[in-house]
């Protein structure tokens, strides 16, 4: 009995680490692309083909539920807690990516501005 227990006990610490990372989204912009994604399965989109962006309202009820969501043409990366608000990013190939950020007054200071096109 004892052996069996610690035995789940390590596949669970295993699962664990190996669950960890995509538990969280990250949100990178640097100076070239802007990278989205959970753990190991990221998205990276160059800046030049972002159109534009802005703050967009959701149902997740429409998408199915969080982590990585897809419907022709958009993709969503949703986590727990976003109140169905994300940033909606317009690529010039036709295709959109919602992306939700934390925290109030949450922005893209250097990409939403110098990348929206008329």
């Amino acid at each position: 009995m004892r052996g069996s227990v610690v035995a789940g006990s390590a596949i669970l610490a295993v699962l664990f680490a190996i669950l960890w990372p995509f538990t969280m989204l990250r949100v990178r912009v640097d100076a070239r692309s802007l990278t989205v994604g959970f753990g190991l399965l990221r998205e990276r989109v160059m800046l030049e083909q972002i159109e534009s962006c802005q703050k967009a309202a959701y149902r997740w009820q429409d998408w199915g539920g969080m982590g990585i969501r897809q419907k022709p043409g958009s993709k969503l990366y949703n986590v727990a807690g976003d109140g169905g608000v994300a940033v909606r990013v317009n690529l010039a190939n036709g295709r959109r990516i919602f992306v939700f950020f934390h925290g109030p007054g949450c922005r893209l200071p250097r990409f939403a501005p110098a990348q929206t096109r008329n």
